[in-house]
């Protein structure tokens, strides 16, 4: 309740009751408010009339605007309601009503009789669009004489102006919602053409739609690639109790099913009871009260690769779909469209990475591996010293290079253009660290992707286990060879450390790695330490990829 004092020391108090999608927002339009406060005082006292009420309601809403003076301990709500069949009237023929006695109009047009303190009355509707009817009301002249033709004029007058004042605001807000609407349409491109991946774009796509077109609920769901036809994954949600379903594949029906199959969206204002509306069992009891709704495909070069479902509650304040919102919504799947396509794209780009990677490893490293192997095996057999040293060189340069190309494979395998390090270049760190320890460089070899589907925490780990196992291999006795294997599986990581150096009697098996192997088993996973095949140390560490 808010109140403002007019000149003649009378108060004009106003209750404003938004909707959900306001139409009249006092945040949007601060001075609204105050102004229609100041029509409806300036009728009154024009009119001389003891009690003024200006409401504005909405087809699908009802009442969202209150205005009144004169009433205490809120009368002006009961009155308002009063007038509900008087209003019914002028919002039918939109013509002004002057009524000396409202119970005998009452009487004699059938209306039911009502206890109330208005006697005489002025009703002017105040049409402003084709969803907003506005209404005022000027009650019992002062001194108990009847409304006059003037009063009459006057109270037309004036809520001619309020009409403007409210078609004003009216519009006033809807630019500044379309301006917001683009604000986070803007703000949302410009982060998904950053360094940012898909699951993390989508889930910002639903969460900023849902911000700005204050649905109950938005969700995007996408067709599973990994599985057989028929099967759609909620890939990010807000609201509604979505973000529960998020990674789960649920059977694609209903209307999903519908917009996949003919890239043609659903706008409904009652989605329950829209037909073939058939969701699966995971979503039903989350869409029982699902009023208002869009189902809008997410297609790129021509395939619709999933839809983007954005909801209200039924009865909700903001249970409307306006043709602008559906243009706005279009904007978001657009976006969400974008970043599936960019996704698409670096998925290409990754796997020929991977292949050119794959290439490298199995034939130029193990060749130049097996070269140097050879070389380091003929030196013990050659006598002269000079001879030695040049094949020592030559082993060298056969080590530099093999680093080099693994370097290489590693930057063909992730984004180079993320600013935060891989764990694949710090996989290579270490064994850079080792050589200096070891004498020579250790052999590495990558089964998988280590930089695309492994979790931050995961690789951290990965990092940490190398480390400690090339320490350990450096810490027994005339190693001349280890040997580090990395293997992504879909399930599992493992790391596999070989060396041929003696272990120290001081350092039986069961006790090396001791801390590697509880971190291990705190992340589920485990670390064994054992003898090799023929000699030295081998030394296997793996951690689960799923929960």
């Amino acid at each position: 309740m808010v109140s403002i004092g007019e000149p003649d020391g009378r108060s004009y108090e106003g209750r404003y009751e938004p909707s959900g999608r306001p139409y009249f927002d006092a945040e949007f339009a601060p001075d609204f408010i105050d102004s229609i406060k100041r029509i409806a005082g300036s009728a009154a006292r024009l009119a001389e009339a003891e009690y003024a009420i200006l409401s504005a309601s909405n087809r699908d809403e009802g009442c969202f605007l209150l205005i009144s003076s004169g009433f205490s301990n809120d009368l002006d709500k009961v009155e308002h309601s009063g007038l509900a069949d008087i209003t019914e009237r002028l919002r039918a023929t939109h013509e002004v009503l002057r009524i000396p006695d409202l119970s005998e109009y009452r009487l004699a047009e059938g209306l039911p009789f009502r206890r109330t303190a208005l006697t005489s009355l002025i009703g002017v509707p105040i049409p402003v669009d084709d969803q907003i009817f506005s209404q005022l009301y000027l009650g019992n002249k002062k001194g108990g004489a009847a409304f006059t033709a003037a009063d009459e004029e006057a109270a037309v007058a004036l809520a001619a102006s309020a009409g403007a004042a409210m078609e004003n605001a009216h519009l006033f807000v809807q630019e500044r919602r379309r301006h917001r609407w683009l604000e986070s349409a803007l703000e949302t491109t410009r982060l998904l053409l950053g360094q940012v991946d898909r699951d993390t774009a989508l889930q910002l796509v639903a969460e900023r739609l849902r911000e700005v077109s204050r649905a109950d609920g938005t969700a995007i769901v996408l067709v599973s690639p990994e599985s057989s036809d028929g099967v759609v994954i909620f890939a990010a949600a807000d609201g509604y109790g979505g973000e529960n379903l998020i990674n789960t594949p649920v059977p694609l029906q209903g209307l999903t099913a519908r917009v996949i199959s003919t890239g043609q969206r659903i706008i409904s204002e009652n989605v329950t009871g829209e037909e073939g509306y058939d969701p699966p069992p995971e979503v039903l009891d989350l869409q029982a009260n699902l009023g208002s709704g869009m189902y809008i495909p997410l297609t790129v070069a021509g395939k619709v690769l999933g839809v983007l479902v954005v909801g209200w509650r039924r009865g909700a304040p903001g249970d409307h779909i306006s043709a602008q919102e559906v243009e706005l919504v279009e904007m978001f799947a657009g976006q969400a469209a974008l970043a599936l396509q960019q996704a698409q794209a670096r998925q290409l780009v990754l796997e020929d990475r991977d292949r050119i990677a794959n290439d490298l490893r199995d034939v130029a490293v193990d060749r130049l591996f097996a070269i140097g192997s050879r070389l380091h095996g003929t030196t013990g057999l050659v006598a002269r010293t000079e001879v030695e040293r040049r094949m020592n060189d030559a082993i060298d340069e056969l080590d530099e290079t093999s680093q080099q190309i693994r370097s290489a494979i590693f930057a063909l395998r992730h984004d180079d253009s993320n600013v935060q390090r891989t764990a694949s270049s710090q996989v290579l760190d270490e064994i850079d660290a080792a050589k200096a320890t070891l004498g020579f460089t250790p052999r590495l070899v990558v089964h998988g992707s280590v930089d695309r589907y492994l979790p931050p925490h995961v690789q951290r780990e990965l990092v940490r286990a190398v480390r400690e196992t090339l320490t350990n291999a450096a810490s027994h006795t005339g190693p001349t060879r280890v040997e580090v294997e990395v293997r992504v599986g879909t399930d599992e990581l493992s790391l596999t450390v070989t060396d041929d150096g003696s272990l120290s009697e001081r350092e039986p098996f069961h006790g090396a790695l001791t801390q590697l192997r509880a971190r291990a088993k705190r992340l589920g996973g485990d670390c064994a330490v054992r003898a090799g095949e023929h000699r030295g140390t081998l030394v296997e560490w793996h951690l689960p990829l799923t929960v």
